[in-house]
């Protein structure tokens, strides 16, 4: 069998930390970890090299891991799987994932604020906690909200962000019934023998800063990555400074042939002020929110000819504290988790993968008030599950193939769910066409906000579980040898249970939900030099029974708010010996943000380009907001208005 291993390009570089200025109270921290990290280069490096940036395309042909959780190239999976490479991400000069995610189908994001406010993502109209998030296929903590906070995640030197639409809890479990999205930094297991660093350094409007760095290096049985990122920025709103640091490390040990132990790490911590809503009376606001979180997770895996395995265990935390909050509600939020996971994949013939899977998860959330009263009292809720999954992934006659997938989840607290995944996909080779479809269902234990504010008198084990049921259907058409391809998906789901809660202290409310859509994809490369990339969504979400936060936000037949009816993104690349020329534009139309309140339409536009200098430096820019745009993505909370950064990359 050969193993899939990513490319150079993308997979290590290293960045300097004397770039690094950082004003934070995470510059302590860091201040020694640079030492730390620099007596450690110093240790396991010889000289360094220069190196020179690979070009690249757009490729189908590259693999992805989040459908299957084995690897599988994108072209014999459904448009509803996407992956952004991650130096395309660099070309384009997209840091955020926020950023990055709003230019797929069937995504419609909303932020209460700028750079470091509170990010909600609907994946195809579904709640933003309905999306598990991973790094390296380990899940990061998702925080209060059940969501992780992807508005504190940085995406400079990933190998590529993948995110799987639909229903993913067969292979997920809890919290996946929007699908899965994996952050995927290079693994140290398949380092190359060679030093490689590289070095970001950007600044521009709102007093921005943003320094990146990445080092990778083999010595012998020995394959280690790390990769660090600082953003310092004022923002273009009062009081709304953010200082947010990432750090993320990969250090592995080949214990024998293709026997490895591997510690994957990541840290963050952010500094935000929160100004609030502008049409708040006490706009701006004090309130200042301190988060830090962390994983930990050790891994050993086997590589073999028939079969592969791993076992892995993580730890994660994530740990907010809010202050000066204008109604005395200051809070110490904390979740953490506990999770161990062992995996078997066997692949006797390139024409048949089978899974079997177990994993047991504990995972705890409290709400501590720093200033208690009567309406901010004191939380706590803890409960675990285990978990047996299988999957089989099997090449059919007739160029059919077939991926299925089944879970069983055992919950000590909540109820317990059994998931299933059938896909079922044809390739035409005569036109060079695939059509598909999928069926799967997903499910979602209460968690963070479902039951921390929770009034004392509420049980929240007898609060059932977000259950939906989703189906798609689809084609992809390929327009030659390229990578360039059209393709089309409708996609409809019910959802049950949707968890929210009125009042405070609050009580639990659960509608039912109604959503389809379609989303369409255009991926073109004009001859050698010039590409397209385009998509739109039409989205159809309503509450079919129940009443939305108490009557408050709609009850049976009303639409759900914050899921824009029409959405649309696309660009053009242009790509020259020794620069990149870009331009982008998206945008959303028919938003209703509440009951009777309904968003104007918007369309904003950037530009971006890359000189490189020398075979190792590359200067860039871009222009945020070409048209200087005033809208918002929910009332009360304007974006940014027109920005100009620059910057230089350096690799070594």
């Amino acid at each position: 069998m050969k193993y899939i291993i990513p490319s150079k390009n993308g997979l290590v570089r290293l960045y300097c930390p004397y770039l690094l200025r950082l004003t934070t109270p995470a510059a302590q921290f860091f201040q020694k970890f640079k030492f730390l990290l620099f007596v450690s280069v110093a240790f396991v490096c010889p000289p360094i090299v220069l190196a020179e940036d690979e070009s690249f395309s757009l490729n189908l042909d590259r693999t992805t891991v989040t459908a299957t959780k084995t690897p599988k190239q994108l072209n014999q999976l459904s448009p509803g799987i996407d992956s952004l490479d991650g130096s395309l991400l660099a070309t384009r000069q997209i840091y955020q994932l926020e950023d990055a995610l709003n230019f797929l189908p069937g995504i419609s994001m909303v932020q209460t604020g700028q750079m470091g406010g509170t990010s909600s993502l609907f994946v195809r109209g579904q709640e933003s906690n309905h999306l598990v998030t991973l790094l390296n296929g380990r899940r990061l903590a998702p925080g209060l909200a059940g969501l992780y906070n992807i508005e504190l995640l940085d995406t400079a030197f990933l190998d590529s962000v993948e995110l799987s639409r639909g229903p993913v809890s067969s292979l997920y479990g809890s919290d996946a019934l929007a699908g899965a999205l994996n952050l995927r930094m290079a693994d140290a297991r398949f380092v190359e023998d060679d030093n490689k660093l590289s070095v970001i350094s950007e600044a521009g409007s709102f007093q921005t800063s943003r320094n990146s760095m990445q080092f990778a290096t083999r010595k012998g049985k020995v394959g280690f990555v790390f990769d660090a990122s600082h953003l310092q920025t004022e923002n273009d709103r009062p009081q709304n400074k953010f200082s947010n640091l990432n750090l993320r490390n990969n250090f592995s040990f080949e214990l024998s042939d293709e026997v490895f132990f591997d510690i994957l790490s990541f840290y963050q911590s952010s500094d935000l002020q929160v100004p609030g809503s502008e049409r708040s009376s006490f706009f701006p606001e004090p309130q200042i929110n301190v988060n830090e979180s962390y994983l930990f997770s050790p891994r050993i895996s086997i590589l073999r000819q028939d079969w592969d395995a791993w076992i892995f265990y993580s730890r994660t935390n994530s740990n907010l504290k809010a202050t000066k909050d204008v109604f005395f509600q200051d809070n110490i939020l904390k979740q953490t988790g506990n999770e161990f996971e062992a995996v078997i994949n066997f692949h006797p013939t390139p024409e048949w993968t089978s899974t079997i899977g177990a994993g047991h998860y504990e995972y705890e959330f409290s709400r501590t008030p720093i200033t208690p009263g009567p309406f901010n009292l004191p939380s706590n809720k803890r409960y675990s599950y285990g978990s047996i999954f299988a999957q089989a992934d099997a090449a059919l006659p007739y160029n059919f193939h077939s991926i299925t997938s089944a879970r069983w989840d055992e919950h000590d607290s909540f109820e317990s769910e059994g998931t299933y995944s059938v896909q079922l996909s044809k390739t035409i080779e005569r036109t060079n066409t695939q059509v598909f479809s999928k069926l799967s269902t997903g499910y979602k234990a209460p968690s963070g906000q479902d039951f921390i504010f929770l009034d004392p008198s509420v049980n929240p084990d007898l609060i059932s579980p977000e259950k939906s049921t989703g189906f798609e259907i689809g084609t992809r058409q390929f327009l030659s040898q390229t990578d360039s391809n059209l393709s089309l998906t409708y996609f409809k789901s019910s959802l049950d249970n949707l968890i929210d809660s009125f009042g405070f202290p609050a009580f639990p409310a659960q509608v039912d939900t109604k959503i389809q859509g379609i989303e369409l994809g255009a991926n073109i490369q004009l001859g050698q030099s010039l590409s397209a990339y385009a998509n739109y969504t039409w989205l159809d979400a309503v509450i079919s029974k129940g009443l939305y936060f108490g009557g408050f936000a709609g009850g049976p037949g009303d639409k759900l708010p914050r899921r824009p009816e029409n959405t649309a993104a696309g660009g053009l690349l242009y790509e020259a010996d020794s620069w990149k020329i870009g331009a982008e534009i998206r945008g959303a139309s028919n938003r209703l943000d509440g009951p009777g309140i309904i968003l104007s339409d918007y369309a904003v536009a950037r530009l971006y380009g890359i000189w490189k200098w020398k075979p190792n430096i590359e200067i860039s820019g871009r222009i945020e907001n070409v048209f200087d745009k005033d809208y918002e993505t929910t009332r009360g909370f304007t974006a940014a208005g027109i920005g100009a950064f620059g910057g230089i990359k350096i690799q070594f």
